[in-house]
């Protein structure tokens, strides 16, 4: 250590003068400092009390030398760092302030005083900072405040005011480190309030949260929100600290769920489950369970969260959605029609399975080539559809058309569609019904011929009458002039030719008759089998070599109320008529037996309903008949046998007499296939 100087004065009370420049003062080896006095000096070594005197001053002065360095250094030090320091003694006189404390504070003076730091501070901060110095004296504490212009997005300054005892303990300065706080507040801020948000979201949100377990229990509970009081129907102090086995309405399906839980969270997943949840007053619903860790870090040990949605209703609703798919399914699927829903660009996205049936054709082809139903149109109607297509979307689509299937076969098809809207009027989709109406086009054009008829034998009865009453005057005056006139008179011959044209005349007359219902009947209960077994030994012979025939009469036959002669009129023109369609010979068979006609088979436009009837049958082997002339063979003076002598009366009769004795006739036949007639009467119980 350098020597101090020999001018250096002593304290007060030392005697003489400091040594010689040349005389160290402070010996550092040996520990101690020599003052010489002109009073001692060479008079030997100095006395021991002054010595020891001189030595504790020196020692002070070397100590104080010492601390003051090593501040020196210590501030130099902090100064270099950056950091912000203040100390102050116990009145708030700064005894030091690093540059970055005054930085800090946005001055660029030296902080001389406490007083000064609140002045820095926002307003409403500044006695925080004052009760905060006061504070420091007992105890360290930290105080928060702002600083910045008016105007300024202001910065947070964070200052740790500590107090500094000396060697004895007593308090003699005050400390302080300061540091901007700005960003780590501001992300502070933020995660509170994102925590805040959270904590709102979780708290009205409808769904019920449940914090369940962490140190390895996984079934208590220990924190709830609003909801999961509300759907349980626990307050939340009930709740908390009870095992969540308390929620569950199924001993078993809660294990299962806890051990499938627990395997899905060990691998880090989400686990989700359906299960049946009980509430307080014992009502059980099903709920939609979503667990998970709330630490992933820590595992299960870290608690787990789980979210529970009742959804009772939702079940409820998709239940009933099910069951209204399945009415409509049913529906779509058992009803007659093709139902079918397509969207506005053409594309099926349904039709139902009648379309196989009626079209003929595979479902999957409809979908993959919309367009294949319009294939399958009638090349004499494809045009008129494919015209009337843009109206399915307006809502006027009604169309009839046919189809030719597959197999050749011609049917006529009745189709709609009715546009969905939304709220904006736009189309979505468009429904369809496509209806087969072959059998009521038929049947329509059977009842057109049923009136027809009736208009014509209305028609004919009033000609038959007119007619019948000017020949029954022919008649007799014919009579009356055959018996005035000699029998060889050649006039004789010639009235006699007169009356039996009107003789003729008059059968016409009664086959109009006939036909019209308008003749007079007598029925009564016949024996069916028995009139017509009587009757073979005539058919036979009206039928002729080259036609045989085969009687098949069922026994034990309930009887009928007919007239018996119009029966067995209805029979033999029945007979000649069959004969007459095979002139190169074949096969006649009457037959008559008691028919149970089922309702799906009843057509109660023709007459026929569901029940039993005594039906009597004439078949023949002969050419048939197509359509068009099925359609008119009852019609009188049709024929077409005209070259053959046929009058069109027979069958016009015998369709007549039947209508008039309550009973139907109809005729299947296709052309080179025969035909047959079916006459049906009621039986006379039924009857009445």
């Amino acid at each position: 250590m350098t020597p101090y100087d020999a001018a250096t004065p002593c304290p007060s009370g030392w005697g003489g003068t400091a040594p010689s420049p040349s005389l160290p003062l402070l010996d550092v080896a040996q520990g101690y400092a020599f003052v010489v006095s002109p009073r001692v000096w060479g008079r030997g070594a100095p006395n021991a009390a002054h010595q020891t005197s001189t030595t504790g001053c020196w020692e002070r002065e070397r100590t104080q030398h010492t601390m003051r360095t090593q501040e020196r250094r210590f501030r130099q030090l902090l100064e270099n760092m950056g950091t912000a320091l203040v100390l102050m003694d116990m009145d708030g006189t700064t005894l030091h302030a690093s540059p970055g404390f005054s930085d800090l504070l946005d001055r660029t003076e030296r902080i001389a005083h406490w007083d000064e730091v609140p002045d820095h501070a926002m307003p409403s901060d500044r006695e925080r900072l004052r009760t905060g110095f006061t504070a420091a004296r007992e105890a360290p504490c930290d105080v928060e405040f702002r600083v910045g212009d008016e105007g300024d997005e202001p910065r947070w300054i964070r200052l740790h005011l500590f107090p500094i005892p000396n060697e004895r303990g007593v308090v003699y300065r005050i400390g302080g480190l300061a540091e901007d706080i700005t960003e780590r507040r501001g992300a502070s801020e933020r995660l509170l309030e994102t925590t805040r948000f959270l904590e709102r979201i979780v708290t009205n949100i409808s769904e019920a949260v449940l914090v369940i377990g962490g140190e390895g229990d996984f079934r208590t509970i220990v924190e709830v929100n609003r909801a999961a009081e509300l759907i349980f129907g626990w307050d939340r102090e009930e709740m908390i600290g009870s095992r969540t086995e308390l929620l569950h309405a199924s001993r078993e399906r809660f294990h299962a769920f806890g051990r499938e839980s627990q395997a899905t969270l060990r691998r880090g997943m989400v686990h989700r489950a359906t299960l049946p949840m009980r509430r307080r007053d014992g009502t059980v619903f099903e709920a939609h369970q979503t667990v998970a860790l709330l630490d992933p870090e820590a595992g299960l040990n870290g608690g787990v969260v789980s979210v529970v949605r009742d959804i009772s209703e939702q079940v409820q609703a998709e239940r009933q959605l099910r069951e209204s798919e399945q009415r409509f399914r049913e529906i779509a699927e058992h009803v007659q029609d093709v139902f079918w829903i397509m969207a506005p660009d053409g594309h099926v996205e349904y039709v139902s399975p009648a379309f196989e049936r009626i079209w003929g054709k595979s479902s999957s082809e409809l979908f993959e080539r919309p367009e294949a139903w319009l294939e399958s149109v009638h090349p004499d109607d494809v045009e008129e559809v494919r015209a009337a297509l843009p109206r399915q979307g307006e809502g006027t689509y009604a169309e009839e058309y046919r189809i030719v299937r597959p197999d050749g076969e011609i049917r006529w098809i009745w189709d709609r569609a009715f546009p969905v809207r939304d709220e904006e009027g736009v189309v979505r989709r468009i429904l369809g019904v496509a209806g087969d109406v072959t059998e009521r086009r038929t049947l329509e054009r059977r009842l057109r011929q049923v009136q027809k008829m009736e208009a014509v034998g209305r028609l004919a009865g009033g000609v038959a009458h007119d007619f019948n009453n000017l020949l029954t005057v022919i008649v007799g005056q014919s009579d009356l002039l055959l018996i005035d006139l000699p029998e060889e008179s050649e006039w004789a011959e010639e009235v006699t030719l007169i009356r039996d044209a009107a003789e003729r005349g008059s059968e016409l007359t009664r086959q109009l008759l006939a036909f019209s219902r308008d003749q007079v009947l007598r029925p009564r209960l016949v024996d069916v089998a028995a009139v017509l077994g009587s009757l073979e030994p005539l058919l036979e012979r009206l039928l002729g070599d080259t036609v045989d025939l085969i009687m098949e009469l069922s026994p034990d036959l309930p009887p009928v109320r007919v007239d018996r002669v119009q029966l067995e009129q209805v029979v033999m023109n029945l007979v000649a008529n069959a004969r007459d369609a095979m002139p190169r010979g074949g096969v006649v068979t009457v037959a008559v037996e008691l028919e149970e006609i089922e309702a799906a088979q009843a057509v109660p436009l023709t007459g026929i309903l569901a029940g039993e009837y005594v039906t009597v049958t004439v078949a023949d082997t002969g050419e048939g008949m197509d359509r068009e002339t099925r359609a008119r063979i009852f019609e009188p003076f049709f024929s077409t046998r005209r070259d053959r002598g046929g009058t069109g009366l027979g069958l016009a009769t015998s369709y007549g007499i039947v209508k008039q004795s309550g009973g139907t006739i109809h005729v299947e036949s296709e052309p080179g296939q025969g035909a047959t007639f079916a006459v049906r009467f009621p039986p006379a119980d039924r009857d009445g």
